[in-house]
């Protein structure tokens, strides 16, 4: 029960412990919802609980309560002497103060004095140093247009001082005025009368240092002078102004170009109207991009010397360098970002140019070479300030390398295929011209051409073929010296040489047997060949004269160090590759050539092969015939003749596969005379004299279609037979002529078993037996073979010797049983010294191997 009556006087006590209650709105709450009387008899009944509690509270902490009392009693009387202290405190302190305070005022009194006095003092030293730097000042001002001062008092007028004067005075002027300036900007010196009066003299010396700065400066960058330029930048970093010039002249620049690419170039665009020529626009083009590029190499020289000035000169004071002074504002990179700006803008005005107007676009393509070689000059006028790309430490960008490479590269593209175009279309329309003269069958193509019906198979005259020539010199002469230009132009050549013999190749009638034939005077077929050829060894010589007027891409040629090594390689490498290419393609051709007329000379060969192999039924063991020309020789020399008068004739004589093939002619026919001359008996003295007059005479039967003299050693083997005939046989073996082989070790063997009566051929030997004209067959691929490995001689003879002849090692050993199958003891005397001849000869070109 008591908890339950408890609880409602802790709720009616609980709302007045609010820090928020306010008995004003209690009052009026209560009276407006419930009855006064009850109200009143709740609040009694909670103060009657809380004094209930109260006293509840007091007994049961009754000690505490009194320990408490008796503290605070304590807590009274300290305080109470802390009191008594702190009065007594202030009584001393204000008997202190009253005994200091007349001489603390006195200090502060002189105090006061002095600092006045001190100030004064600063002031008239600021003054002082002023004047004396104004002093100073104004010895200088002779440097300066009298009329710059304006305080007549102090401006005299004195004579121009020398450039070595102004080199010194300059810079001191503009130190001993930011001096000045800086004293004025540090101290107020508004209204003193001394100081008043000059500050127009201030001003106008501080306009006239900086006029004269600013002009020695632009001096110095169009003359190129370090000195005048350096001269002006200590005279402004005297200033304490160096950066802001700096990056003023930059910005300047900077500008100066981008308004004059922009002029030039939309004037270009602006004044090349439809009704403009086109030699006009053309050279107002070239005119205004030369124009261009000289203004730009202007103001990046300049730049590039401020630069350079700007690195290596050093404050003679703090010794700092003035580039690291300007870093920070106009950047360390200004340069090179100056160039990328300014490059970067002529490749897009450039771009924007050629897309508005067709006529120069077209004007820039054909004439990229002369384009390609203003830019590439236009480098290389700026080629020594690119420092950024210099050692130890280069940077990729910017590449003027590649600007040019991208700027041009367009313009190149469409060069390359113009000059491809103009080449093909020259070639094709020769084509076209070359087919209007050909046979239509095998059968026309047999016939004899009337000497009108060969001027209209002429369809491809010389003029025609000098129109492609002057095509192609034009186009080496227009990209002469150009290291990117010349493989490709090259390249383009060889493709034309190779439409061309392509178009010869359908053209020709090689093919037919008519275009072999030597029966009968030259036919419409050969006389068309024959057109084909001379004009193809016209267009080959014509075109390796050309080339071999051009300069070859070295990396002397390019000593500049926009040409870097790699670069050199390059260039090289492509021109290396173009030129072998058109080196293959002019082979090409030649053999080409020489395939048309080969034919002839094979049909030729086989024909006179044929009349040669009568010399085996000549009769050489009688007396007669001795002083008159055999038959078969009669017949040759007039074959030879001929062919060479019938046929040959329309050939040009001059041109190499003509001459190649005549050579191999005439030296067959020689040695292939020899080998079979050598295995005919000659029993007699007078078939000797008989077949030595055979000698010469096939000598001037071959003479006519090849001077045999010029032969080599076809022309010595000829010679040396002649002189082994009429040896002894004990001599042969050890003469000149065999030891070097000047006449064929298979030749001597057949002469020495030619002089024998009991010794055979190795064809009569073979099973079964063969006929001479066999045997000659049999032979002819290993000679063949032994003239092939005669062209790649070495340098030692002896190994030479030995080898070259490893060929016939099986046509010796034939040889060499047939001499063993003898009993030596049934050989007369003068075939064991045949035998014995042999022999020698057999351990001199075919010695046994241990």
């Amino acid at each position: 029960m008591g908890d339950k009556t408890k609880q409602p006087e802790h709720e009616l006590i609980t709302k007045f412990l609010s820090g928020t209650f306010s008995p004003t709105d209690y009052l009026r709450k209560t009276l407006k919802l419930s009855n006064y009387d009850t109200e009143r008899e709740k609040i009694n009944t909670g103060l009657k609980c809380v004094e209930e509690k109260l006293h509840s509270e007091v007994s049961d902490h009754h000690e505490e309560l009194m320990n408490q009392v008796t503290s605070l009693r304590e807590i009274d009387q300290k305080l109470d002497t802390v009191k008594t202290n702190v009065s007594t405190l202030q009584s001393s302190v204000k008997r202190m103060k009253h005994t200091i305070q007349e001489p603390y005022d006195i200090i502060q009194s002189r105090v006061t004095q002095l600092q006045n006095m001190w100030y004064t003092m600063e002031l008239f030293h600021t003054v002082h140093n002023f004047l004396l730097l104004l002093q100073k000042l104004k010895d200088q001002q002779n440097l300066l247009p009298a009329e710059t001062g304006s305080d007549k008092s102090s401006t005299t007028t004195k004579q121009p001082q020398t450039s070595g004067t102004l080199a010194m005075e300059l810079p001191k002027a503009a130190k001993h005025l930011h001096e000045i300036e800086t004293v004025l900007a540090e101290v107020d010196l508004t209204g003193i009368e001394i100081v008043d009066q000059e500050r127009p003299f201030i001003n106008a010396i501080s306009k006239a240092i900086r006029k004269k700065a600013n002009d020695v400066l632009q001096t110095g960058l169009q003359d190129q002078n370090q000195a005048e330029v350096g001269l002006a930048l200590q005279t402004f970093y005297n200033l304490e102004c160096l950066p802001e010039v700096v990056k003023d002249l930059v910005s300047k620049q900077r500008k100066s170009c981008q308004i004059y690419i922009h002029n030039q170039l939309k004037g270009v665009t602006d004044e090349s109207g439809p009704k403009s020529s086109e030699q006009t626009v053309r050279s107002m083009v070239f005119t205004r991009l030369t124009d261009v590029t000289d203004h730009i190499v202007k103001h990046f020289m300049q730049l590039a010397q401020l630069y350079k000035v700007l690195a290596k000169r050093r404050d003679p004071v703090n010794h700092i360098s003035f580039l690291t002074v300007a870093t920070p504002t106009v950047g360390a990179d200004f340069l090179p970002n100056f160039w990328q700006e300014i490059t970067n803008l002529l490749h897009s005005k450039l771009n924007t140019m050629v897309q508005r107007s067709k006529m120069i676009n077209e004007i820039l393509v054909s004439e990229y070479p002369r384009m390609h070689r203003l830019f590439y000059t236009f480098i290389q006028g700026c080629v020594d300030h690119f420092y950024w790309l210099q050692p130890p430490d280069p940077k990729p960008t910017p590449d003027p390398n590649q600007w040019l490479k991208n700027t041009m590269q367009q313009f190149e593209k469409h060069f390359q295929e113009a000059s491809l175009n103009r080449l093909l279309e020259r070639v094709e329309k020769l084509g076209d011209k070359m087919r209007q003269g050909e046979p239509v069958t095998e059968d026309r193509g047999k016939e004899v051409p009337t000497e009108k019906e060969k001027s209209q198979m002429q369809t491809l005259q010389p003029a025609d073929l000098r129109q492609l020539v002057a095509s192609i010199s034009q186009e080496l002469t227009a990209t002469r010296g150009e290291k990117a230009l010349s493989p490709v132009v090259l390249t383009n050549i060889g493709t034309a040489l190779q439409l061309f013999c392509a178009k010869c190749k359908k053209s020709v009638v090689a093919k037919w047997t008519c275009a072999a034939q030597i029966a009968t005077p030259c036919n419409k077929a050969q006389t068309h060949n024959a057109a084909i050829y001379n004009n193809l060894c016209k267009l080959s010589t014509d075109v390796i004269q050309l080339i071999g007027s051009q300069p070859h891409i070295t990396s002397g040629s390019h000593p500049s160090m926009m040409a870097t090594s790699v670069e050199v390689e390059g260039w090289e490498a492509a021109y290396k590759k173009a030129m072998w290419s058109l080196h293959e393609t002019l082979l090409e051709a030649v053999a080409f050539a020489s395939s048309i007329i080969s034919p002839i000379f094979t049909t030729t060969t086989k024909y006179s092969e044929k009349l040669l192999m009568k010399v085996h039924k000549e009769q050489y063991n009688t007396e007669s015939g001795l002083q008159s020309k055999s038959a078969y020789i009669a017949e040759l020399e007039n074959r030879l003749q001929t062919t060479k008068n019938k046929i040959l004739f329309t050939l040009d004589a001059t041109t190499q596969p003509y001459e190649a093939l005549s050579k191999k002619l005439a030296g067959h026919l020689l040695s292939f005379w020899v080998r079979h001359a050598c295995l005919v008996p000659v029993p007699s003295e007078n078939g000797k004299l008989k077949l030595a007059g055979e000698l010469v005479n096939v000598h001037f039967a071959i003479n006519t279609i090849y001077n045999v003299e010029k032969l080599g050693p076809p022309y010595r083997e000829l010679r040396a037979f002649r002189t082994v005939m009429f040896m002894d046989t004990q001599q042969i073996a050890a003469c000149n002529e065999v030891k070097n082989a000047t006449l064929h070790p298979v030749n001597v063997v057949h002469h020495l078993i030619s002089r024998s009566t009991a010794l055979q051929f190795p064809y009569q030997q073979a099973n079964p037996p063969q006929t001479v004209e066999e045997f000659s067959e049999e032979l002819d691929p290993l000679f063949a073979e032994q003239t092939e490995n005669q062209s790649k001689q070495t340098n030692d003879g002896a190994v030479l010797q030995q080898k070259s002849f490893d060929m016939f090692s099986d046509w010796w050993n034939t040889v060499e049983e047939m001499i063993d199958a003898f009993d030596q003891s049934e050989l007369n005397d003068g075939d064991k010294e045949i035998v014995a001849a042999l022999h020698t000869l057999g351990d001199m070109f075919w010695p046994i191997e241990d």
